[in-house]
């Protein structure tokens, strides 16, 4: 991933220092596979896979939006600011000792993250209790960017594998380009009749 490029990328001086060679690298594909029943739910929701990805697995149509209750949006508030007075307190606390402003960091961004956790699990209690709109945003956000990362993180090829036998594996290998730098959307199987 872009992640690990930048990584070797600072171990270019180590490398000569060591007399290490010199090893191109390439960021590895990115691809999304949907079956048909995703295709239907974007089709249904009226939204892509780019619009899913760019949300990181939480997108959600506009007009269910303003149903959502006040309170997921102040956990997040909550979250930020939090996040933002603990900060504050840095440099108050590098005067007592530097070192104890790395934890004050670590700090802050636990709390950040622990506040967006039960605020997440919230926004899916609410989206368990809405709609049925809702229920083909789950299947959209958790099949393409499940727990907010890339599919291919998290899920891999083995449900599809399982539904769509091994032979589209051998078929989308001889079409990939395997420097390409764009995400890549796999359609697998037919799409259901309308």
């Amino acid at each position: 991933g872009w992640g690990e490029l930048g990584y070797q990328a600072q171990l270019g001086q180590l490398r000569l220092h060591a007399g290490a060679p010199t090893t191109a690298f390439l960021p590895r594909l990115s691809i999304s596979l949907t079956d048909p029943e995703i295709r239907a739910s974007l089709e249904t929701l009226g939204c892509g896979v780019g619009d899913v990805l760019a949300a990181q697995g939480e997108w959600s149509s506009a007009e269910e939006e303003t149903q959502r209750p006040l309170v997921l949006e102040a956990l997040r508030a909550i979250a930020e600011r939090s996040r933002a007075e603990l900060l504050d307190q840095r440099g108050p606390l590098s005067q007592l000792d530097p070192r104890l402003a790395g934890g004050l960091d670590r700090a802050a961004g636990q709390v950040k993250d622990a506040i967006e956790k039960v605020a997440k699990k919230a926004e899916r209690v609410h989206a368990n209790q809405s709609g049925r709109g809702r229920r083909h945003e789950r299947r959209a956000n958790h099949a393409l960017s499940p727990r907010g990362i890339p599919q291919e993180r998290a899920l891999g090829p083995l449900p599809f594998v399982a539904k769509f036998g091994f032979e589209w594996i051998g078929a989308l290998a001889e079409e990939l380009d395997p420097f390409s730098l764009e995400h890549i959307h796999c359609a697998l199987g037919e799409s259901p009749e309308a």
